[in-house]
């Protein structure tokens, strides 16, 4: 498969309140890992402290 530069730029913000920002201005939010983490977390904290 023979394929060729698409000679096209694209602009991508990264910034703290969304994940990232494209050059259409679509916004895409942060990944909500960490909280999903920290609500299991405090679940199994106060099992295993009773």
């Amino acid at each position: 498969m023979d394929t060729e530069p698409a000679n096209s730029v694209i602009g991508l913000d990264v910034g703290l309140e969304f994940f990232y920002t494209n050059q259409k201005g679509n916004k895409i939010d942060q990944p909500k890992f960490l909280r999903k983490g920290e609500k299991k977390l405090n679940k199994f904290q106060v099992l295993t402290s009773q």
